[in-house]
C-alpha cells in the first residue's frame, strides 16, 4: 500500500515537471492582454554575451482587436534577448484558443534583432528575466548552502 502511494506521488511529481509555470509579470498598455513568463524554461544561450531565451504568454483579457483572438485565447512567443546590449528578437510564436487548440504558428529563423523599447511589456519581461531571475537564483543557492552548513554537510 505504501509503495503504491509513493509511486503515485512520484508520478505526480514527474508528470507535473513538464507543465509550464506561468508567472504574471505585466499587462500591456490598455490591460487587454496579461503577460506571463515561464521562468523555469529560461535558457542561457551565451554567457559571454549574456544572451537568454524564454517563453512569454499573452492572455487575452478583453477583445479589443480584430485579430481572430477572443477573450481567454492566448499567444506564446519565444524571445531571445541580449541582456547587456538590450536587444531582442522573436524566434517563434503561436496563437491558441482558450481550450488549447492551435490557431496559427510561425517560426522566425531570420528574425531581425531590435532594440528594447523602454517601458514596454517586452522591456519589462526582459528586465525580469535578465536581472530579477538571476538574483532569485543566487538567493536560492545561498539558502541551499546555508541549509547544508546547518545540517553539517560542510564543516
Amino acid at each position: 500500500m505504501l509503495s503504491r502511494i509513493l509511486l503515485g506521488f512520484l508520478c505526480l511529481l514527474w508528470g507535473g515537471s513538464a507543465v509550464a509555470e506561468w508567472t504574471f509579470v505585466n499587462a500591456n498598455y490598455d490591460r487587454s492582454q496579461y503577460v506571463y513568463v515561464d521562468f523555469d524554461r529560461v535558457k542561457m544561450l551565451d554567457t559571454s554575451r549574456n544572451e537568454v531565451e524564454y517563453w512569454v504568454k499573452y492572455l487575452i483579457k478583453s477583445d479589443k482587436e480584430k485579430d481572430g483572438l477572443e477573450l481567454g485565447d492566448y499567444s506564446l512567443a519565444l524571445y531571445r534577448v541580449g541582456c547587456d546590449n538590450e536587444v531582442y528578437s522573436i524566434r517563434s510564436s503561436a496563437n491558441f484558443k482558450k481550450n488549447g487548440s492551435l490557431l496559427s504558428s510561425q517560426d522566425y529563423a531570420t528574425s531581425q534583432t531590435r532594440p528594447l523599447i523602454p517601458n514596454t511589456a517586452v522591456d519589462y519581461t526582459a528586465e525580469m528575466v535578465c536581472h530579477v531571475l538571476p538574483q532569485r537564483q543566487k538567493v536560492d543557492r545561498l539558502e541551499q548552502l546555508a541549509r547544508r552548513i546547518a545540517t553539517g554537510e560542510y564543516k
